[in-house]
């Protein structure tokens, strides 16, 4: 996805207050018009799961509550009040520059995409989000398909009334969360619906593919949990009782790599003031498969004992660049294959090629091409295909593989081409 980010302002006339976080400052004593931490952070609930409805209302999925844009967003509207000079209204501070450089300092350093919205004066944070709304420019930020994380921030300064409230949006695609009704911070019963982002991206070894499929579970071993088709909403029930409810989702993609996210909810009335932390309601935790586990990856992509898996791929048959150069080929349907799409070249005069190139850095040394390929009758001495690689005007191969190569016909089968990658 292309980076991209957007800023809109709402000028008003005040606001309600902000711990901030990046700083040793304190927040606003409890009064009130100050209210306790407790009250501060279930407003912040509210306002994100207002936002997510609204969201919902226009089609769109819900945002994950995010720590990091929250930190950034509290501690920006606390600075934009006791940091600048009075009257300012704008995105830049002066400690960390823009939106971008105070996200990254919060934490959240892998988005692709962000957006803010600001309130420079006093106004409820609820007020706020109804204002953004009537606001086309606030609007299109708050309601943009790409976000899918958001954190919220606001202060007043009880001197003079003066204050900020923020709203920090972004895309991460790098991370795909689970989101348990639509953000609310407590549900009354056990039965929820469950939103489950999908990761962007493409059916290959280049990255985390989209999933597959999924296991859900009330906890962390997923004992007894079934894996099922991948589907973006789910109804799930709760453990029963009250308290703290987390919900876990493992995906996998057709390689069998996965990922773990989660999301939490207070099934009950209301969350003791003791529990509501930023960390219960908003920590982001991800797990994603090992590359250099190799056994469990060989298992999970059929055996393939010749492929030694790294985190430094370059590109396979899914990238963009890959096409047939020559003769006669065409993609077919083969749910044996890696993304259930295989590419099958015609054996017909004259040859028919296929080929792909990248452009991606590779650290000196030696280097892999893998071929995973099969043949529908293995009985013949002729070769049946050639490979090679080209880089730095050199070429390895052509490696000539015979029909008879293949332990049996119809079966996929991985032969590899070493090459050197220079240093220069």
């Amino acid at each position: 996805m292309k980076i991209f980010s957007t800023v809109i302002i709402l000028c008003c006339s005040s606001l309600l207050p902000l711990s901030p976080l990046f700083g040793s400052q304190a927040f606003a004593q409890d009064s009130a018009q100050s209210p306790s931490f407790d009250a501060f952070i279930r407003k912040e609930a509210d306002v994100i799961y207002e936002t997510n409805l609204k969201r919902r209302q226009d089609g769109l999925a819900p945002l994950r509550w995010n720590a990091e844009l929250t930190n950034a967003a509290r501690w920006f509207a606390y600075h934009a009040v006791e940091g600048h000079p009075n009257g300012h209204c704008g995105h830049n501070d002066l400690v960390y520059g823009e939106l971008t450089d105070r996200i990254t300092a919060a934490g959240y350093d892998h988005a692709q995409a962000w957006g803010e919205n600001v309130v420079c004066g006093y106004v409820d944070p609820k007020d706020a989000v109804d204002a953004w709304m009537k606001s086309p420019g606030h609007h299109d930020n708050m309601m943009n398909p790409a976000y899918r994380e958001v954190g919220l921030g606001y202060y007043q300064r009880e001197s003079d009334g003066r204050g900020y409230v923020v709203q920090d949006l972004a895309y991460d695609k790098y991370y795909a969360p689970v989101i348990i009704e639509n953000e609310a911070l407590t549900t009354s019963v056990p039965e929820v619906t469950l939103y489950i982002y999908n990761l962007e991206g493409k059916d290959g070894f280049d990255g985390l593919a989209p999933a597959k499929e999924m296991m859900i579970a009330n906890e962390p071993s997923f004992a007894g949990a079934q894996w099922e088709p991948f589907s973006t909403e789910k109804k799930w029930t709760l453990d029963a009782g009250e308290g703290w409810r987390t919900v876990y989702v493992k995906t996998r993609d057709g390689l069998g790599r996965s990922t773990m996210v989660h999301d939490t909810i207070y099934l009950g009335a209301e969350p003791s003031a003791e529990s509501l932390t930023l960390a219960q309601v908003a920590t982001r935790v991800k797990t994603i498969f090992d590359y250099d586990d190799i056994e469990k990856q060989r298992a999970d992509a059929a055996n393939w004992n010749q492929v030694q898996f790294s985190s430094a791929w370059l590109a396979d048959d899914s990238s963009p660049s890959f096409q047939l150069l020559q003769g006669n080929g065409q993609w077919v349907s083969d749910d044996a294959a890696i993304g259930r799409q295989s590419f099958r070249l015609a054996a017909d005069q004259p040859l028919s090629r296929a080929w792909m190139w990248s452009g991606n850095f590779l650290p000196a040394g030696t280097a892999y091409a893998y071929f995973r390929m099969k043949v529908a009758n293995n009985q013949s001495d002729v070769t049946a295909i050639k490979v090679r690689v080209d880089i730095d005007n050199k070429t390895y191969g052509p490696l000539d593989i015979k029909a008879s190569d293949f332990a049996a016909p119809n079966q996929y089968q991985e032969f590899a081409l070493p090459f050197q990658v220079n240093a220069d």
